[in-house]
C-alpha cells in the first residue's frame, strides 16, 4: 500500500513519497521501522562507528581481565607529576621522580583522575577503553590500504579482514603490556596513527582540494601533539614527512609551500599539547624541554649534553641488522624485562620479499607503461612502507627501546598482510598464509610484564591518614627507589625533596642544581620545620652518610603499608630525622 497523503499512516512508504518535503511525511517516516532499519544499515555506521565501539570495549575488557598495574614509572612519577601540576607543586617538591619529574604531565592527567575517583579495576577499564581506540585507527588504515588492491572481493571482505588484523595487532608484546597501564605509549600511538591515517587518505584521493589540505594539516597537527606529549614521537613525524615527500608530485615551489605548511602544523600541534609546559620549564630552568637536548638549550641545571639511554642501542652493524630477529626469542636487549614478539622480523622479511618481487616485475615490464598495482606499489602502499621503514630506522638509531616502537608494532600485521596480497596476487591463498602467520605470531608473543598485582580495594594501599604526623614537615627522599606515588598523600603543608637522583648527584648533576637543593633545605631549616626521611630498605646502608651531609641522622622509624611493592620483599620506611650532635 502507498501513502497518498501526509495524514494517512501506513507501514510501507513509497520512495516517491519520501522525497516530498512535508513535515508530516517526515514524522511518519521516523516512526517507520523500515526507515530506522535503513539507518543502521548505512555503511558509515557499521563500518566505522560500530567498530569504534567494539574497539573501545575490547580495550576495556582486556584491561580489567589483567591484574592491577603497578609499573615502576607509575610509582616513580606518573601519579605524582599530574598531582604536582594540578596543585602547583612542580617546583616546591624538588625532583621527586628524578629526571622524569619534568616530563609533560598532561598525558598522565586522565589516569591520575581515574585512580583518584574509581576503584583500581574501574580505573584500569577506563584507561584500557582509551587505549582500545588504537584498534579502530589501525582498522581504518587497513581499509585504506586494502581497498587499493585489485582483487574482486565480496562485499564486506575488506572490513572483515581489516578488523581481524586490527584486533590481532592490539596484542603485541609492547601494546598488550601497556593495556590498563599508565606509561602512555599506546595513548600517544593513537595520535601518531590517526595523523598518519589522515595524510594517507589525502594521498589516496590525490587531488589538492581545500578539504584534503585541511585534512593533511590536521594529520600533521596530531603528530605534533604526539611530540608535545612524548618527545619520542619525533621519529614518527620524520617518518610521516618522508612518506609524504615520497608520494608527492607537482612543481617544486608548490611542494615546498606545502612542506612549510606541514611543519607549521606540527609546531602548532606541539604547542597546543605542551606549550604551557614549555613556558614553565623555560621560566624555571632556562630550557623549554628541560633536561633534554641540553647540548642546545644549555640550562645550568643539567650538564650540557643530549640525554641518551645507550643501554638499548645496538653496539655494531651486525647487532643492528639482527635486532628484529633477536625479538623472535625471549630476551631483554630492548627492554628492562624480557619479551618475545616475532612480528617485526616477519614484517622486515615480508617487505624485502615484496621489494625483490616488485623489482623483478618492473624489470619484466621494462619499456611498457607500468601501472601502480601488483607489479609496483600504489602511492598509498608506498607511503605505508616509507613511514614504517623510516620510523624503524630512526627508532633503531635514537632509542632502541622496544615500547617506543608501538605504532610500528601495530602496523606490522597490516604490512605483512599487504605484502602477502601483493606477492601472491590471489585472494584465498594469500588470506590463508596471512591467517597462519597471524596465528603463529600471536601464539609466540610474550608480553612485557611491567609489574602487576592482584586487584585491590585501593590503588596503592596508602591513605592520607597514614601521614598526618607530616603536617608542616620537610621530607627527604633517600635512595633511588620509586616512591613518588606517596607524595600526593602527604599533607599539603609539607615539602618533599629528593636528595639522591640523577639530577642532584655530583657524578651526573650540576653545581647549580646541587645549590638549588641545598638552598631549599636550608630555607626549611631556617623555618625550623621537623625533618623526616623516606626510603626503601634495600638502600638503607648508605643513607646515614647522605643525611649527614645535610646535618641529620635517622631516629625512630615506621613501616609504610604500601602493598604495591608486594613483589619486592623490602619495606618502605618513614623515619624522623634528628640533628647531628656537634
Amino acid at each position: 500500500m502507498h501513502c497518498k497523503a501526509p495524514h494517512v499512516y501506513c507501514t510501507t512508504i513509497s520512495k516517491e513519497y519520501l522525497l516530498r518535503p512535508h513535515l508530516a511525511a517526515w514524522y511518519y517516516e521516523l516512526k517507520s521501522m523500515q526507515y530506522l532499519s535503513s539507518i543502521f544499515k548505512q555503511r558509515f555506521v557499521y563500518r566505522h562507528l560500530l567498530v569504534l565501539v567494539l574497539a573501545i570495549g575490547i580495550g576495556g575488557y582486556t584491561a580489567v581481565s589483567m591484574k592491577q598495574d603497578v609499573n615502576y614509572d607509575l610509582l616513580n612519577y606518573h601519579y605524582n607529576n599530574p598531582y604536582a601540576l594540578l596543585h602547583g607543586r612542580v617546583v616546591k617538591d624538588l625532583g621527586i621522580g628524578e629526571l622524569e619529574s619534568y616530563h609533560n604531565p598532561t598525558i598522565d592527567i586522565p589516569a591520575y583522575l581515574a585512580i583518584n575517583h574509581l576503584t583500581p579495576r574501574k580505573a584500569a577499564g577506563v584507561i584500557g577503553m582509551m587505549q582500545g581506540v588504537n584498534i579502530w585507527v589501525v582498522y581504518e588504515i587497513c581499509l585504506v590500504i586494502f581497498r587499493r588492491l585489485k582483487f574482486r572481493l565480496r562485499r564486506g571482505t575488506v572490513p572483515a579482514i581489516s578488523l581481524a588484523l586490527a584486533i590481532t595487532s592490539f596484542y603485541g608484546a609492547a601494546s598488550l603490556s601497556e593495556v590498563g597501564n599508565t606509561m602512555g605509549d599506546n595513548l600517544v600511538s593513537i595520535l601518531v596513527l590517526a595523523g598518519f591515517l589522515l595524510v594517507l587518505k589525502t594521498i589516496e584521493e590525490g587531488a589538492t582540494t581545500r578539504r584534503n589540505t585541511v585534512m593533511r594539516l590536521v594529520g600533521y597537527g596530531l603528530l605534533g601533539g604526539a611530540m608535545g606529549l612524548k618527545l619520542t614521537s619525533l621519529m614518527y613525524t620524520v617518518g610521516l614527512v618522508c612518506a609524504d615527500l615520497a608520494t608527492s608530485s607537482g612543481a617544486l615551489l608548490r611542494r615546498a609551500k606545502y612542506f612549510g605548511l606541514n611543519i607549521l602544523a606540527v609546531i602548532t600541534g606541539m604547542l597546543a599539547a605542551a606549550g604551557f609546559w614549555y613556558v614553565r620549564l623555560l621560566f624555571w630552568f632556562g630550557s623549554p624541554i628541560f633536561p633534554f637536548y641540553n647540548h642546545y638549550f644549555r640550562s645550568k641545571y643539567y650538564p650540557p649534553i643530549n640525554f641518551t639511554d645507550k643501554r638499548w642501542l645496538p653496539i655494531n652493524t651486525d647487532k643492528t641488522i639482527m635486532r628484529p630477529f633477536d625479538f623472535m626469542h625471549k630476551q631483554s636487549i630492548a627492554s628492562e624485562l624480557p619479551f618475545r614478539d616475532p612480528r617485526v622480523a616477519f614484517l622486515i622479511i615480508a617487505g624485502l620479499v615484496l621489494l625483490v618481487v616488485t623489482l623483478i616485475r618492473l624489470y619484466r615490464q621494462h619499456g611498457t607503461k607500468c601501472k601502480l598495482y601488483y607489479g609496483s606499489l600504489s602511492k598509498v602502499h608506498l607511503a605505508l612502507w616509507v613511514f614504517i621503514v623510516v620510523s624503524y630506522v630512526m627508532w633503531l638509531k635514537q632509542f632502541g627501546y622496544y615500547r617506543y616502537l608501538i605504532p610500528v608494532e601495530l602496523l606490522a600485521l597490516p604490512g605483512i598482510a599487504l605484502a602477502c596480497y601483493q606477492v601472491i596476487k590471489k585472494f584465498i591463498p594469500a588470506t590463508i598464509v596471512i591467517a597462519a602467520l597471524c596465528i603463529y605470531i600471536t601464539t609466540q608473543t610474550v608480553a612485557i610484564d611491567w609489574g602487576r598485582v592482584p586487584w585491590q580495594t585501593t590503588y596503592f594501599g596508602v591513605q592520607k591518614s597514614d601521614f598526618t604526623e607530616l603536617k608542616g614537615a620537610t621530607i627527604l627522599v633517600g635512595g633511588y627507589a620509586p616512591i613518588g606515588f606517596m607524595v600526593p598523600y602527604f599533607p599539603t603543608s609539607s615539602q618533599t625533596i629528593r636528595v639522591e637522583s640523577d639530577l642532584t648527584s655530583p657524578a651526573t648533576g650540576t653545581v647549580a642544581m646541587q645549590n638549588l637543593l641545598h638552598k631549599a633545605i636550608e630555607k626549611r631549616q631556617q623555618q625550623k620545620t621537623p625533618f623526616y626521611a623516606i626510603y626503601a630498605d634495600e638502600e638503607a646502608a648508605h643513607l646515614d652518610q647522605t643525611f649527614r651531609i645535610f646535618g641529620y641522622t635517622r631516629g625512630s622509624c615506621t613501616v609504610v603499608p604500601a602493598y604495591v611493592r608486594q613483589n619486592n620483599p623490602s619495606k618502605i620506611r618513614l623515619c624522623h630525622l634528628l640533628p647531628v650532635q656537634q
